[in-house]
């Protein structure tokens, strides 16, 4: 999980009809995290339960699941009582942050951000203890306008401790050093006669992040635009197979791989309020395998893929638009075997990368990296001879969430590469 950033704070209270100028930079997990904004929040008022007068006053804080409710709870019912005066009986009220407090966005480790409804005291809480009302607030409640431009890039400054993570990676049994985190099992036959095992399969998108958020309010909402994506990308994936067989026999697998869920998470704040970006990469597996009697061997190819930018934006004029990759390749064969026989097939990794900026745009890049390989053994000769070619679709769909407006767009193909040529690899067993 990267580091939250909290730019441009503004005072508690403190409301703008002209627009903020916002300029903050700092090293996150060796990046440049840069944030240039314009904003008003208008007559809106906000408290940061992290970082206001609140936050000392506060022993404890609870939030529900879909955060309709949120209790605070406080040291001393004095503090109670002046905050119940400020945060009852307004409409222009927010409740942002909660980290500290364990209350988090839904899904991830976030900030939160509330448009709270009432506040009153609770009944348990002897006097200290204030129950608020609360809903999900949107951005173009918060905002009467804003422009935001969110990016990470390369400093040499911030990269001066080798040890920290260049780019962020997203990855899917990836130790985004270029090695699989553990080996998957993918069939083994109760007999023992069968046994096929992803030995080194992982996949990982290796990039800097951006995203763009304009936000012309009531007078000028045609202006409004929203884009997110990946820049500088790299696709990562090694398809490696430990395949033994006692007898000719065929192979074919659909599955969806089970690893360890993790999100990967870039917090930053615009003034009091606070914006997320967050990544997930479940994993599928499809295989079509046939093997000769006699087979062990250990065969596949580790690609690297060079795809430039990966994006998505949305306005309501022109809807959904996205980047088209562009494509160069570096494909590496492995092969070892222990005996003289063949196999022959298709195996396909499909990560889904998801991002997700906030709920405002979900988009999703589902990758289908193919390797077709064709593996021959002569006992004559003693050797085995791997031929292979390798394809790649890239297809992404999004959804958007604004200004009142839900829109889908996709599945779409982005690219799709085929009959990638793997040099031809032959060893003596």
């Amino acid at each position: 999980m990267l580091s939250a950033l909290v730019l441009g704070a503004t005072p508690t209270g403190l409301s703008h009809s002209a627009p903020v100028p916002v300029h903050t930079s700092s090293c996150v997990a060796g990046r440049r995290h840069t944030v240039r904004a314009s904003y008003s929040t208008g007559a809106n008022t906000f408290v940061d339960l992290d970082a206001t007068e609140m936050a000392p006053q506060l022993s404890g804080v609870s939030c529900d699941k879909d955060h309709k409710k949120l209790e605070l709870n406080f040291k001393r019912r004095e503090d109670a009582h002046r905050w119940l005066a400020n945060l009852g009986g307004r409409d222009n009220q927010f409740i942002t942050g909660g980290e500290q407090w364990n209350c988090h966005s839904a899904n991830v480790q976030s900030n939160i951000m509330l448009r709270v409804h009432s506040a009153r005291e609770s009944w348990f809480g002897l006097g200290s203890t204030l129950e608020l009302r609360t809903s999900f607030a949107t951005y173009d409640e918060v905002f009467e306008s804003a422009s935001i431009d969110f990016g990470t890039h390369s400093d040499e400054g911030c990269a001066a401790d080798p040890s920290v993570t260049k780019h962020l990676c997203i990855g899917a049994n990836s130790d985004c050093a270029g090695h699989s985190k553990a080996a998957l099992p993918l069939y083994n036959s109760s007999s023992g006669t069968m046994k096929a095992t992803c030995s080194d399969c992982m996949t990982d998108l290796i990039s800097d992040v951006f995203a763009k958020f304009h936000f012309g309010g009531l007078l000028h909402p045609k202006e409004s635009k929203i884009t997110a994506g990946f820049a500088n990308t790299t696709l990562d994936a090694h398809i490696n197979l430990d395949l033994s067989a006692s007898n000719t026999t065929t192979l074919a697998l659909d599955k969806a791989v089970e690893l360890v869920s993790k999100k990967y998470i870039v917090n930053f704040k615009v003034g009091p309020v606070p914006f997320q970006l967050y990544f997930d990469v479940p994993l599928h597996m499809l295989a079509d395998l046939t093997l000769n009697g006699g087979v062990d061997v250990r065969m596949g190819a580790n690609a690297v893929f060079s795809l430039g930018e990966l994006s998505v934006s949305w306005d309501p004029t022109n809807h959904f638009n996205h980047s088209t990759p562009s494509l160069s390749h570096r494909i590496t064969p492995s092969i070892s075997a222990h005996a003289a026989a063949g196999a022959k097939g298709d195996l396909t990794l499909v990560p889904q990368f998801n991002l997700h900026f906030d709920r405002l745009l979900s988009a999703s890049i589902t990758a289908h990296p193919k390797l077709h390989s064709t593996l021959t053994g002569s006992s004559t000769t003693k050797k085995v001879c791997l031929s292979a070619q390798y394809a790649l679709d890239l297809v992404a769909q999004a959804e958007v969430d604004f200004m009142s407006i839900s829109e889908a767009w996709g599945p779409k193909t982005l690219g799709n590469w085929s009959g990638m040529p793997i040099p031809h690899a032959c060893i003596h067993v």
